[in-house]
């Protein structure tokens, strides 16, 4: 399976100082970014943080996010959105999901860092 990987997950890579390989198919724009070696994480073949657990859970875990589901009030739908932050420190991610948070937040986090 193909998948389009966001710019979400280019980032986090970015961030982190991933060494990655992208692989293109046709002419459609769908790509999938490769890991050439990943540092002190496990993460293997597609690097898909946005959306795999096994990846989003080692970032969690490494920079000691806490995870919350919150009601967005303010929305007419009630919809929920998921938080990602760690206390002390200025990583801050909001988002659909629970995965996507995590990003966001490991990017502002490493952004903050060499700010």
């Amino acid at each position: 399976m193909v998948i389009k990987i966001s710019d979400l997950d280019k980032k986090v890579a970015e961030v982190l100082g991933l060494e990655v390989n992208f692989k293109v198919s046709g002419t459609d724009g769908y790509h999938t970014i490769f890991l050439k070696r990943s540092g002190k994480f496990n993460f293997t073949g597609e690097f898909t943080p946005s959306t795999n657990w096994q990846q989003a859970g080692e970032l969690l875990e490494e920079y000691d996010l806490t995870l919350q589901c919150r009601t967005a009030f303010s929305e007419s739908s009630g919809q929920h959105k998921w938080f990602a932050y760690a206390a002390g420190k200025y990583g801050d991610g909001a988002a659909p999901t629970p995965q996507e948070a995590i990003c966001k937040a490991v990017i502002a986090l490493k952004e903050k860092e060499y700010g």
